[in-house]
């Protein structure tokens, strides 16, 4: 990754560059590893629920660090506002999408527990994996916005 194309008036380290690269992969890791499942359980005969709550709580937990990580009082998206205020309403955008999606990861993982019928969740648990992929994509455009990052646009 070249973070040479930082400008001088922004202050993150190359360091926080690879962290966020880091976490980015995990998350997108987690996403690619739930729309395997979900592939896979359409092709059973008898869905096997175990394998995509397992699938949904690592989705979880990688979408609960970027979270923390991003949201700390030193995170990224205040270091954001910090250095670029006219951001703020897209990085709102980005906190709210926290919560909606973290309660919809919860949601989904409480309902394969109780009912242990994944069938009925496959929709709900597709368009969760729309919704987490779409954020990560603004997220990027957020991030080459406030910091003229190169970061590709397949990680």
């Amino acid at each position: 990754m070249d973070v040479s194309n930082q400008t001088d008036r922004h202050h993150v380290t190359a360091e926080q560059v690879l962290a966020y690269k880091s976490r980015r992969e995990a998350l997108l890791a987690a996403v690619l590893d739930l729309t395997e499942e979900l592939d896979a359980i359409c092709a059973q005969d008898t869905p096997a629920p175990t394998r995509l709550e397992h699938a949904f709580v690592a989705a979880q937990k990688a979408f609960g660090q970027h979270v923390g990580e991003s949201e700390a009082d030193d995170g990224l998206l205040e270091q954001i506002v910090s250095e670029e205020p006219n951001l703020f309403s897209r990085v709102e955008l980005m906190r709210g999408e926290h919560g909606e999606l973290t309660a919809e990861l919860n949601d989904l993982i409480v309902a394969l527990e109780a009912k242990r019928n994944c069938e009925e969740l496959l929709d709900p648990a597709r368009e969760l994996v729309k919704r987490l992929d779409g954020h990560r994509h603004r997220a990027t455009g957020l991030l080459i916005d406030a910091y003229m990052l190169d970061l590709a646009a397949g990680d």
